[in-house]
This record gives structure tokens, sequence and C-alpha cells, in this order.
């Protein structure tokens, strides 16, 4: 029975230097399958490293599917975020047009009511200086009704083949010239207003004037008409007292001062009429 061996033997080599062939390495089988599994263990240890690029490649590979579904779900939210913009943008084109349309029809309107405000001064106009109390509110009416019929139409229009900013532009062009529009028509209205107004006023102080007057001629009938008829000097001394009185007071209308007017002319024309010749 050979002598147990508790190490691997010797390596049996040549000791001649010139032996230049293949070596043969005897190892004990039996070490060779109890250290298999360490011998695997450290075969695996020493084995290179594919390092990041590798570890990165094999995350890419066996992650494939996953980075697949997400590159689509990019894919169609971009898809979808630009349709949802074009759609955006044409809305925004329509929704622009639709109130440059409205703008210009607004403005249209306007321009019609300027015209009949226009129109409806006419009668104003006809009234000259001397027949107003301020003759300048006859100068301020002209110059708002010439300033009115010089008014230009803008230079804009809404067409749906024309950019969003154009019509928003045409837009606000519209909305300005309408609001000019309304600005010269209250500025023939009040200076209309202020027309008549004055107009008013001159026919008032007149109307005033010419009952006061009235009153000095019955006063002056009484003094130099003779007559029998008491009823009637009562009648027109009383109607007097009434018309200085009514001549003294701030009435806004004419139409009182008229009306009294014409009843002291009839007082006085009947006493007249009873004069002894």
């Amino acid at each position: 029975m050979a002598e147990e061996f508790d190490e691997w033997p010797e390596v049996q080599t040549s000791h001649d230097d010139r032996d230049t062939g293949p070596r043969d390495f005897d190892f004990p089988l039996a070490v060779a399958q109890e250290g298999s599994t360490d011998v695997e263990h450290g075969v695996a240890d020493v084995m290179p490293s594919e390092g990041d690029e590798g570890s990165k490649r094999s995350f890419v590979y066996k992650h494939r599917r996953e980075l697949a579904v997400v590159i689509a779900l990019i894919v169609v939210a971009a898809a979808i975020t630009g349709a949802l913009v074009g759609v955006r943008q044409h809305v925004d084109g329509r929704e622009v047009l639709s109130s440059c349309q409205q703008s210009a029809s607004i403005y249209q309107a306007g321009v019609k009511r300027l015209e009949k405000t226009v129109a409806a001064a006419s009668d104003a106009l006809a009234i000259t200086e001397d027949q107003v109390q301020d003759n300048q509110t006859v100068q301020n009416l002209r110059t708002a009704v010439d300033a009115a019929k010089r008014n230009r139409k803008p230079d804009a229009g809404c067409n749906a083949a024309s950019f969003v900013d154009a019509n928003r532009n045409h837009d606000m062009a519209f909305t300005k010239a309408t609001q000019a529009l309304g600005n010269e028509v209250e500025n023939i209205l009040s200076a209309q207003s202020a027309v008549m107004e004055s107009k008013t006023a001159r026919d008032v102080a007149v109307a005033k004037a010419d009952l006061a007057n009235k009153v000095t001629e019955g006063q002056t009938v009484l003094g130099t008409v003779k007559s029998n008829d008491l009823t009637a000097r009562q009648d027109l001394s009383a109607m007097m007292n009434e018309a200085q009185q009514l001549a003294s007071s701030t009435l806004d209308s004419t139409d009182s001062y008229v009306t009294e007017l014409n009843k002291l002319q009839a007082a006085i024309d009947k006493y007249s009429s009873t004069a002894i010749q």
C-alpha cells in the first residue's frame, strides 16, 4: 500500500534545461473533484467584467419591451399635444375672426346712428346766432357736425384667410373707430341740446319782455282812453296786475307768457272798444 500524501506530490519535471517539450502536471483526481466547486467559483471570480457599457447594454436588453412602451407613449403624447395645439390655434383663429366680424357690424351700426344724428340736428342747424342767447352754441354745433361728416372709415377688414394677429388688429381698429363714432354722436347731441336750450332761454326772455311791455301798454290805455264801462275797466286793471306778477316770475317755458300776453291784449281791446268818442 502506497504511503499516504498529506500534500500534493511534487511536480515531476525534467532537469534537462534543453528539454523544450510539453510538460505534464499530475494532479490528484480526488483533489480536483473535491475542489471543483471552488475552482468554478474561482474561475467565475476572475472572469473579466463587462464594465459600465456592458451593464447598460444588458439593462437596455433586459428592459427593451418596457422602453419600447415608454417611447411609444412619448411619441403618442407628442402627437396628441401637437394635435391639441393645432386645434387650439384653429379655434382661436375662428374666435378672433368672429369677434372681428361682430366689431365690424357694430361699427356699421354706429355709422348709421351717426348719420341719423346728423339728420336730426338739421332743425338746430337752421337756428341762427341771433335766435339764441349764446351764439357760441351755434358755432359748436356746426363744428361737431362738420367733424362727423369728415369721419373716415378705418382701413380694416375681417378675412378668414388672414392670420390671427391681422384679424385681431382689425378687430381693435373697428372697436376704436366705433368708440370715435360714439364720441361724435355725443358731441352732436350735446351741442344740439345746448343750442335748443340757448334758444329757449332767449325765447323766454323775449316773451317776458313782451309781456312786461304789454302791461305798460295797458297802463297807457287806462290813462288815455275814457270809457263809461266800469266792468271793462276793472277787468283790464285785474289782468294787468296778473300779467305783471307773471312777468316777474322765472318760468322756463314761453307758453305761459304768451298765453298771458294774449289774455291781456284781449282785455285791452275790450276796454278800448268801450271808449267814448
